[in-house]
């Protein structure tokens, strides 16, 4: 079982590094990722920081991983997960929804 909560410490760590060198403003995205695992399907919400140069919210997830798969469906594949996919979680109808 992979420790998600150290590679958390560490990602805001690098923010915080990123914001005091003066770089671009980063944004926050909050990203919702569904799909199956062992056969159990799964929700999760991930609230993820897209960097400015030129970075995707895709890169972002991978990132958040601590992955170098080269896009989110290697990525999936890595973690295990089948019928999956990511989208943002900005719609409070849906959300609510899905909780």
């Amino acid at each position: 079982m992979r420790v998600q909560n150290g590679y958390k410490i560490v990602h805001y760590i690098l923010l915080f590094d990123h914001y005091t060198k003066g770089l671009k403003k980063m944004s926050q995205e909050k990203i919702i990722i569904e799909g199956s695992l062992e056969g159990v399907r799964f929700y999760k919400e991930l609230d993820i920081v897209i960097g400015p140069e030129a970075e995707t919210p895709e890169r972002a997830i991978i990132r958040f991983y601590g992955s170098d798969a080269e896009n989110f469906e290697k990525l999936a594949r890595e973690q295990g997960w089948r019928n999956c996919y990511w989208t943002y979680a900005d719609i409070p109808a849906l959300l609510q929804q899905a909780n």
